[in-house]
């Protein structure tokens, strides 16, 4: 369950730092975000990166932890950039299903 949960959330954080592209801010939302929506998703982004590297750590230590993060770093950015490359309108709904099961890994692990 914790590496579900840390795929889901390396997928919103990419999506996010993939969505602060000025490029791909043109295929996803058909024009360019300003400058404060475009920091606010690399904050948003970056920010959910670093709570999967902390989770990582702390469910498996510090060298398992950081290996499992690499591998599942990798899995979630291949998925953000086939979904950016060949769907970028499908990007919001695969974000909209990575939150929900999210929440539902959660809702798992605590109860």
């Amino acid at each position: 369950m914790w590496v579900l949960l840390l795929w889901t959330l390396n997928v919103l954080s990419l999506s996010c730092l993939a969505a602060a592209m000025g490029k791909h801010q043109r295929d996803l939302f058909g024009h360019t975000l300003v400058e404060q929506q475009t920091l606010i998703l690399q904050l948003i982004g970056s920010v959910l990166v670093f709570i999967s590297m902390i989770l990582g750590i702390l469910v498996w230590g510090g060298f398992i932890g950081a290996s499992v993060l690499i591998g599942v770093l990798t899995f979630a950015a291949l998925l953000v950039t086939l979904m950016i490359t060949y769907k970028p309108k499908g990007l919001i709904t695969l974000n909209i299903g990575a939150f929900i099961l999210s929440l539902l890994t959660v809702g798992a692990i605590v109860f």
